[in-house]
């Protein structure tokens, strides 16, 4: 049955290659053959046999077109009518260029479904692009290949939205997305490090406060530094008192990583974490750790309001 399936999977590709061979300019012949074999190597036979030949080359055609050339580690993003893609259904489709990225697809997703929009079918391939300087492709190969750099191509198609300005605030929404993405997995290892840091630190009690207390703080942090807590963002906050004698917390933007990096919609990590006076009465308080709810979701992985760790640092 497996072997039936996988013939039915390369007749299909063999489908796509005369397609190719009939409509693709003679310079672009061997790397976009490739390039298409690449872009359905990995989806199921079921998703491909609700599309038609026809349908599949022109919606790999399309990602094509910005694929060939353009800047390694970029991010774009494309809405359009299915209907220009050789789909008859009345859908809207989404097309995404972006580095391979965890949580890719979870968050384009996520930007998608927050529109009250639903998903109708969707393609997700990952290939290794080599390019040259000017970002022209030069070498293809798949998600395992060693040459170049990974990159996601996601085709998205789903409901349509209620007219153009709606589609270019998902596709802002998106575009957004995908650039917080990199800065978090790019922030990645100095996130955890930031935390294993806070836990080494927290092996000096300072008089009057409680030993088991930092012990406890200390042991959960690096529990969730061993791969069980999803980083997002780091924000440092200075405790300040005025000349009455009012303790509050400002944050210190230049130590911000991931989505509370400076100048981000997370900046101000206080502001999504709880009211200011809320804030300055736990800077008072004898706590040393602090869990709770964001009044904000993630726009990352999970559509749910995100988890906020708060602990105290001792000088």
């Amino acid at each position: 049955m497996q072997s039936e399936r996988n013939q039915q999977h390369e007749f299909i590709a063999a489908q796509l290659e005369a397609l190719a061979s009939a409509r693709i300019p003679a310079n672009e012949q061997s790397l976009f053959q490739k390039f298409i074999r690449h872009f359905y190597e990995m989806a199921t036979l079921d998703a491909l046999q609700v599309r038609t030949p026809e349908q599949l080359f022109t919606i790999a055609q399309r990602h094509w077109q910005t694929a060939k050339k353009r800047p390694a580690q970029t991010v774009h993003v494309e809405l359009f009518e299915s209907d220009s893609s050789g789909s008859s259904n009345a859908l809207m489709s989404l097309n995404t260029q972006a580095p391979d990225m965890a949580f890719v697809m979870d968050s384009v997703s996520i930007a998608i479904r927050n529109t009250g929009s639903a998903i109708d079918w969707t393609v997700h391939p990952v290939m290794s692009i080599r390019r040259d300087a000017e970002g022209n492709a030069l070498e293809i190969s798949g998600a395992s290949g060693e040459e170049g750099n990974k990159e996601s191509f996601i085709h998205v198609q789903c409901e349509p939205l209620a007219n153009t300005e709606k589609r270019e605030q998902l596709r802002s929404e998106i575009e957004a997305v995908l650039s917080e993405l990199k800065i978090v997995v790019a922030d990645h290892k100095a996130m955890y490090a930031r935390a294993q840091e806070v836990a080494e630190k927290l092996g000096t009690v300072p008089d009057s406060h409680n030993a088991d207390e930092f012990a406890e703080a200390q042991e959960f942090l690096r529990w969730l530094s061993d791969e069980r807590f999803t980083f997002l963002g780091y924000a440092r906050s200075r405790s300040e008192t005025d000349n009455a004698g009012n303790v509050s917390l400002a944050v210190i933007d230049e130590e911000g990583l991931g989505l509370s990096r400076p100048k981000g919609r997370f900046a101000d990590a206080n502001a999504y974490i709880a009211p200011q006076e809320e804030l300055n009465k736990y800077a008072q308080s004898a706590r040393l750790i602090v869990v709770t709810k964001a009044n904000s979701r993630s726009p990352i992985h999970h559509a749910h309001y995100m988890d906020v760790i708060s602990v105290k640092d001792y000088n």
